[in-house]
């Protein structure tokens, strides 16, 4: 049943900014009170039961307050009492990670996985084991391919220089019959010859592919195998310093026949089967000294790792 209060609150509502029409309706309320002592009762009883619905909210929150703060205290209490006796192991999961990284790639902070890959596998750009780390950081904060290209063209020297370095003073005794050719393709493009310096690189990394890491292979599996897994279980220092150092070759083997569109990236099948002076170019020539040094040193870190 609809209370007969109705229109008196409703009244409040519209009349509570005007303080005359609200001294009016407060005295017409209190006479109707007193004219209707049910309705007073009943209003009575609900005030009641407001107020203590409200002490009781008030009382619970301020229970669940209490609660709150000494449960959070208690929590991070723990956390930095776990965060302390966690501090070494983090610090020397960190040293491992530091350890497992190839020497020349950048700390502090250490690149992102998806633009390591991203450069390694999609642009076709060898960046483990060489350059320096300075130049690998430019290239990978670089936002496209073309800067990337740019960046390697404006340091070809600086690189060239760096493979030299990475392929002195070793042996590479199990690479006894290809690694003597990679040093010479340095000498040749820090001598100016720059296609020869391509083709020499191309013909090592041809072999390396054939020889030691696919022997019974054909370039398209070869290109899909090369190719980064997510679900890898291969340990960090192997999967960085050998199976990083290989993603580029995936880029590398992608196929080209005349009348397809011109590839800008170093390509084995076009410098072999469709050479021409388009393909070798002083960016392809850096290219491939990256590609051929980083497998050398690749290949020889496995070998030693495995044994």
């Amino acid at each position: 049943m609809k209370s007969t209060l109705l229109p008196y609150t409703c009244r409040v509502a519209t009349m509570a900014d005007d303080d005359s029409a609200s001294s009016e309706f407060a005295t017409e309320f209190s006479r109707y009170l007193d004219e209707n002592p049910s309705e007073r009762e009943r209003l009575h009883e609900s005030l009641q039961v407001f107020a203590q619905n409200a002490l009781r909210i008030s009382s619970g929150l301020e229970s669940t307050i209490a609660t709150f703060a000494k449960a959070s205290a208690q929590w991070v209490e723990q956390w930095q009492a776990a965060t302390h006796e966690l501090l070494p192991a983090f610090a020397k999961i960190g040293e491992m990670l530091d350890r497992a990284l190839p020497s020349n790639m950048p700390r502090n902070p250490s690149p992102a996985l998806e633009a390591l890959e991203e450069v390694l596998e999609t642009d076709g750009i060898p960046i483990i084991h060489v350059p320096r780390a300075e130049i690998v950081r430019e290239i990978l904060y670089a936002t496209s391919f073309d800067d990337r290209l740019k960046i390697i063209e404006t340091r070809q020297s600086d690189i060239a220089e760096d493979c030299a370095l990475a392929l002195a003073d070793k042996d590479f005794a199990s690479l006894a019959g290809q690694a003597p050719l990679a040093k010479r393709a340095v000498e040749a493009f820090r001598d100016g010859h720059y296609e020869s310096a391509q083709a020499l690189s191309i013909a090592v990394c041809d072999t390396y592919l054939k020889s030691y890491l696919f022997t019974k292979t054909g370039y398209k599996k070869m290109a899909k195998e090369v190719k980064l897994k997510e679900d890898d279980e291969a340990p960090a220092a192997f999967a960085f310093n050998f199976l990083y150092a290989l993603a580029p070759v995936a880029s590398f083997l992608t196929e080209w026949h005349p009348g397809d569109e011109p590839l800008t990236k170093l390509s084995r099948h076009v410098s072999i089967h469709f050479a021409s002076t388009d393909h070798f170019s002083q960016v392809h020539a850096t290219l491939s000294l990256m590609l051929v040094t980083s497998m050398t040193v690749a290949i020889d870190w496995a070998e030693r790792f495995v044994k």
